[in-house]
């Protein structure tokens, strides 16, 4: 079971889109985490967990902020969620994955029952061994034509579920130096670790941030700094640039190349899990030797 859900938020005590879509029985479990000194202006009935001062302010306070709440969740080894907090959830036809159609249309906004479903596949998908990172797909995309309901070693983010007896494991090397692709230095941190990630192709998230009303900022950066410092596409900005380029030197599996002008990228997730997988098989081999050569006992 997801047995708690954290959501990361600042400057929206009126206005929670994540939280407001999530079932009775799931908003239970929910955790909002915020700047202490805004505690008095939110009102959902949920528990809050307040940030460290030494978080507050501070130029890369969304990384430090998930890592914390790795950290909070990890500590007592439970499964959780970490959600943006401008996210909706959609459901695709189940034809699409060779079952029986399920709605008239190909995809609709998660009901509740829908919901409970995805945080019910999540958990299971967290117990395949190895995977420990796990999220619906970004947008609505071609349905895959294969009817697979999942891919592993792949990019999920903003809407992630994990297993914090595996993410215990790296939380001291979750690197919080950037303040963008933040959530790419994260998952790479976890593939080369042979920490694995699976995204549930049945559903799909969209962010409310990228919609008109917000202008393409995205809420959570808001107030955090002056506006001569906030660029209009995060994801076209030098600022990501450098960020990924600071990412792929630490994670060698990104690749950049010039198109119509314009520098993009790839990510090589499944080189990165299969390089963290080798890494882990590798220690654990030494491991187990060192422990033969000092005379203790080995479970095979």
């Amino acid at each position: 079971m997801i047995e708690r859900i954290y959501i990361p938020t600042i400057r929206r005590p009126k206005l929670q889109v994540t939280y407001e879509h999530l079932p009775a029985e799931l908003q239970k479990r929910a955790i909002m985490v915020i700047d202490g000194s805004e505690r008095h202006l939110y009102e959902y009935d949920c528990d809050y967990l307040e940030l460290p001062e030494s978080i507050i302010g501070e130029y890369t306070q969304l990384a430090l902020t998930r890592k914390y709440i790795h950290e909070h969740a990890s500590k007592d080894k439970i499964k959780y969620a970490m959600l943006d907090d401008d996210i909706e959830i959609t459901k695709r036809n189940a034809k699409y994955f060779n079952k029986p159609a399920d709605m008239e249309t190909s995809a609709r906004t998660a009901t509740d029952d829908d919901l409970l479903e995805l945080y019910s596949m999540a958990s299971e998908a967290l117990d395949v061994e190895h995977m420990g990172v796990v999220g619906p797909a970004y947008g609505v995309s071609a349905p895959p034509k294969d009817g697979k309901t999942y891919h592993d070693s792949t990019r999920v983010f903003n809407y992630l579920f994990l297993d914090g007896k595996k993410i215990a494991g790296i939380i001291d090397q979750i690197d919080t130096s950037v303040r963008v692709a933040e959530d790419c230095m994260f998952l790479f941190c976890a593939l080369t670790n042979g920490i694995n990630s699976r995204m549930l192709l049945e559903y799909s998230y969209k962010n409310y941030s990228e919609g008109k009303s917000y202008d393409n900022i995205r809420p959570v950066w808001q107030g955090l700094y002056e506006n001569d410092t906030i660029p209009a596409d995060y994801f076209t900005s030098i600022e990501h640039y450098n960020a990924l380029v600071k990412v792929g030197n630490k994670y060698p599996f990104i690749t950049f190349k010039e198109k119509n002008g314009q520098v993009v990228n790839r990510k090589h997730w499944k080189k990165a899990y299969e390089y963290g997988r080798t890494k882990a098989d590798v220690a654990s081999t030494q491991s187990y030797l060192q422990k033969l050569k000092s005379g203790d006992k080995c479970s095979t």
